[in-house]
């Protein structure tokens, strides 16, 4: 489990699995096959299983959360937008494989690194989402923000379902890099339909009936 160290927070645990003796809360299958002709890892199976993850938040604790990461993604987002690292990167690109006789390196490069999985199967995913809603003085450092303005306009709720569908495919041959960004999207596309889903859901409960 994760607790929550902010101070006079309404759930001591932020994160916790309900404990079941006979189900493990995490459950991976890998199958390696070994080939010594080559430097390509390997994976004949590769499977991940998590049980029900319950999370449990109030709105200081996701204030403080949102408040923390902003900064972060702030300055991911203007590293994005700087186009020296692009000039960079073409000189280096350029330099490194201008002659020739760096063909070879560079497929030896473009594969080295990579992995195949023959069969990856990642098991559905269910989260239940607890969200505690209270009254907080304002914060002026807060205002304009978005995000806070989502928490500040959510009601409570109690074990809301997230559910992420499983990941499977077969033969893949990507770099960890590339794999990790695939997943990511997976799972973060449908993070966000979902919570958009309660938020609006909780827009329609509040409204006026005719």
């Amino acid at each position: 489990q994760v607790d929550n160290f902010i101070f006079d927070a309404e759930h001591p645990v932020l994160i916790y699995c309900p404990s079941n003796e006979d189900i493990p809360f995490l459950h991976i299958s890998v199958v390696q096959s070994i080939q010594e002709h080559s430097e390509t890892l390997v994976f004949s199976y590769f499977a991940l299983r998590i049980t029900l993850i319950e999370i449990c938040l109030d709105r200081k604790t996701a204030e403080t959360i949102a408040h923390f990461l902003h900064p972060l993604r702030k300055a991911r987002e203007e590293e994005q937008n700087d186009e020296h690292w692009i000039s960079a990167l073409t000189l280096k690109m350029k330099t490194r494989y201008s002659r020739l006789r760096d063909i070879e390196k560079m497929v030896h490069t473009a594969n080295s690194g990579r992995i195949y999985l023959e069969k990856l199967h990642l098991h559905p995913i269910r989260l239940s989402l607890t969200f505690t809603q209270e009254g907080l003085e304002w914060n002026p450092v807060t205002e304009g923000l978005m995000i806070f303005q989502l928490i500040r306009g959510m009601a409570s709720i109690a074990d809301a379902p997230l559910i992420f569908t499983s990941f499977v495919v077969s033969h893949a041959f990507e770099s960890p890099q590339t794999l990790v960004g695939i997943l990511s999207a997976h799972y973060s596309s449908q993070l966000s339909s979902q919570i958009l889903t309660i938020l609006g859901s909780l827009v329609i409960l509040k409204a006026p009936a005719d």
